[in-house]
Parts: structure tokens; C-alpha cells; sequence
């Protein structure tokens, strides 16, 4: 096998879709994996703070994924508070989906889950 250019390597389109099926919605839906600069931005804007200590925000992580990853039909910010009244195990299976796509492997998703449950319960933020 030979070595890649980098300009074999920049120009090829590497992102990878599948359709799954979402059983409590009645059908299928389409996914994309994230680009590294999308998974590192999701996970830059679900990180919070409390006591000096990071924790994730898991269901930004998650609506976020879901927004970003689902191509059809398409999402937007403006969903992120209808998604998160929708069923966990259907999010939660697209999630998966998108994250498999993305390189993002069991262990680091225990990890932010594991993260997020130190989270303070209702807190909230001001500005």
C-alpha cells in the first residue's frame, strides 16, 4: 500500500452516513459522523463549571450531537428544547449512531457520562 499525499488526504470526503431505524418515532432517520472540529466544538460548549471542578452538560452533549449529526430531515438549534421533551432511548439511539460514526468509542462516552453525573442538580448559571 502506498503512502497518501496530503493532498489525497485533504480532498477526500471521509465523513461516513447510515440510515437507522428509530422504532418510537415510526422510522428511520438519516446520520453523518461529526468532523473533529464539530466533536471538539460540541464538547467545548457542554463543558461546565461548579466548585472549581469541569463536569458536562450530558444533555447538551447530546441534542447537540443530534443537531449536528442528523442530515435528514434537519435539525436546528431552535429544536434543542423539543428534543430534549423527546424519548431518551430514541435520542439516545440516534447518539449512538452518530458517535459510532464519529471514532467516539464507549469509553469516552462513560467517561462524560460519568462526568456529568457530579453535575449539581438544579443549578443553574447566571451571566
Amino acid at each position: 500500500m502506498a503512502l497518501l499525499t496530503k493532498e489525497q488526504i485533504l480532498e477526500k470526503q471521509d465523513t461516513r452516513t447510515e440510515t437507522i431505524a428509530v422504532p418510537e418515532w415510526g422510522g428511520d432517520v438519516r446520520v453523518r459522523g461529526l468532523t473533529a472540529r464539530e466533536r471538539s466544538r460540541i464538547a467545548q460548549d457542554a463543558t461546565r463549571k461548579s466548585n472549581g471542578k469541569d463536569y458536562t452538560d450530558w444533555l447538551r452533549a447530546q441534542t447537540d450531537t443530534f443537531i449536528k449529526g442528523v442530515v435528514e430531515p434537519e435539525f436546528d438549534v431552535n429544536d434543542a428544547n423539543a428534543l430534549a421533551a423527546k424519548s431518551s432511548g430514541a435520542l439516545q439511539r440516534v447518539v449512538a449512531a452518530i458517535s459510532r460514526l464519529s471514532g467516539i468509542d464507549e469509553d469516552e462516552i462513560e467517561e462524560m457520562r460519568k462526568n456529568s453525573e457530579t453535575s449539581p442538580v438544579g443549578s443553574s448559571s447566571s451571566s
